[in-house]
């Protein structure tokens, strides 16, 4: 989901935005409506196709025209989502088609878009009636990939902006007179980039509706400024990094709302140093993958989640978990023959191991892999197989030895998943984002082996392999747990 709106004058019509529009990480599908505040909800037609599968900003206007910022243009519907038309894009007045964020200020009935390096204004919204406020001459940067905005609703000609530029974010730009001019007023922080070369991702600016000069911007951790972006402070350590969004409440002075990788916060009097955590009963983390223990109805689960750390979990339902490794977690892996041996990793390959069955990690392994770094264990021989970014593949001995670089020698794999042949001892799959599947014999000794490529490339990035388990007989201990259970 990448944007949900409300319609103020109809509080129980509702628009929610699909597909990961940020990074293009996963396509969406369209619009989705509810008539009945949220209970209900349905995809509407005119919006499933290839025009809104990154719909990244919605917005309601008080008139019930709804706005639609996709990576293809910005879209208007005069009858509630059932037919849209582009009225901003690069057959619509504009050079680029990428929309970034809408805002409309009710002091003087317009509506303010950015895309990817231009900010446009119309009191209408009718296509060809937009007017850039960032032409060459006002000082506006034109080589941004990305421009977040922020207008003050108690000043409208007062303007802030801040963008992506290699991935990494610009210098804060403002203007004082509706973008005639525009002034560089540096990097947030005085900091080189604050969001540590994930602007296209973690980006945010927004100005206090009652007091322009306050305003807040939002990377990895996030700052504030109380004269007008001239000096920048860092605020709220408790809260978790990673800014998306930044909402003040345009009725109740002083009250902020947060939206980032740890949910959603609030401060009830501004930009304060403690904010609170507004989690209860919100549940969206994000698990990568997980391991399950081997022990017959157990409950107790590994769990790596997107910048919310390793988890274990050991509850049925809905319940608290205790974190075992921090960062971005990852792949986790439990030894199914022996449960004391457990595994889990934080990104670009960082491993940490349990040997007394999930009480304590430590130790460890980094092989320097990719980001989400694949691998299997193999709970007959102990081993643990990664990718890895110095060579083919990585192989650790559980518990003792130290991991081993092995090279596949007529191959350069850029492997995407990894795979133990559950049947054949020593036998490892690797599939590769070209679409190939490479097949290792013997993969627990030598580090120069020869791989057979068992299916030719050109269909897709591999993602999943799975091979046809030996039948055997469960032993009677576990059907008599299973009996017992019924």
């Amino acid at each position: 989901m990448g944007s949900l709106a409300q319609d103020a004058q109809n509080p129980n019509i509702l628009y929610m935005g699909t597909g990961e529009g940020y990074g293009g990480i996963a396509a969406g599908i369209g619009i989705f409506r509810s008539l009945d505040g949220g209970v209900n909800w349905e995809l509407l037609p005119a919006t499933n196709n290839g025009q809104f599968i990154y719909t990244r900003e919605l917005l309601v206007h008080p008139s019930g025209d709804v706005y639609a910022g996709t990576s293809t243009g910005l879209f208007r519907s005069q009858d509630q989502g059932n037919t849209w038309q582009r009225v901003l894009g690069v057959d619509a007045g504009a050079s680029v088609n990428n929309v970034y964020e809408i805002n409309y200020v009710p002091a003087n009935n317009k509506i303010y878009v950015s895309l990817t390096n231009v900010i446009f204004t119309s009191q209408t919204g009718n296509k060809g009636e937009w007017v850039s406020i960032t032409t060459s001459s006002s000082g506006f940067p034109s080589n941004w990939a990305r421009a977040e905005i922020a207008v003050s609703l108690s000043n409208p000609n007062i303007i802030y902006a801040i963008g992506s530029i290699s991935g990494s974010a610009s210098s804060v730009y403002k203007t004082s007179n509706g973008g005639t001019t525009w002034q560089n007023l540096g990097k947030v922080g005085g900091v080189e980039d604050f969001t540590n070369g994930q602007a296209w991702y973690d980006l945010e600016i927004a100005v206090d509706p009652f007091n322009p000069q306050h305003v807040i911007a939002g990377g990895v951790p996030i700052f504030r400024s109380l004269n007008g972006g001239v000096a920048w402070e860092r605020f709220a350590f408790n809260m978790h990094v990673d800014q998306h969004l930044t909402v003040f409440d345009e009725a109740q002075p002083g009250i902020v709302y947060f939206g980032n990788d740890g949910g959603v916060w609030r401060s009830t009097n501004g930009s304060t140093q403690q904010v609170q955590d507004r989690n209860l009963d919100y549940n969206v983390t994000q698990f990568y993958a997980g391991a399950i223990h081997p022990e017959a109805l157990s409950n107790y689960i590994l769990g790596g989640t997107q910048d919310n750390n390793s988890l274990q979990l050991n509850g049925s339902g809905i319940t608290s978990a205790r974190v075992v490794n921090g960062g971005d977690g990852m792949l986790c892996h439990i030894d199914q023959n022996e449960p004391q041996y457990q595994l889990v990793s934080s990104q670009f390959g960082n491993y940490a191991l349990s040997t007394d069955g999930g009480r304590t990690f430590g130790g460890g392994a980094s092989v320097n892999g990719a980001f989400v770094n694949p691998s299997d264990y193999d709970d007959l021989a102990n081993i643990l197989y990664t990718e890895t970014g110095d060579g083919d593949y990585y192989r650790w001995k559980i518990p003792n030895s130290t991991p081993e670089l092995v090279n596949i020698q007529n191959a350069d794999p850029a492997i995407s998943v990894v795979y133990v042949d559950p049947s054949t001892p020593n036998r490892v799959y690797f599939g590769t984002f070209g679409g190939d599947l490479f097949r290792v014999d013997n993969a627990h000794t030598g580090n120069d082996k020869t791989a057979e490529r068992v299916r030719i490339g050109g269909r897709g990035e591999v993602s999943g392999i799975v091979v046809e388990k030996k039948q055997s007989q469960p032993p009677a201990d576990y059907l008599l747990q299973l009996w017992a259970s019924r």
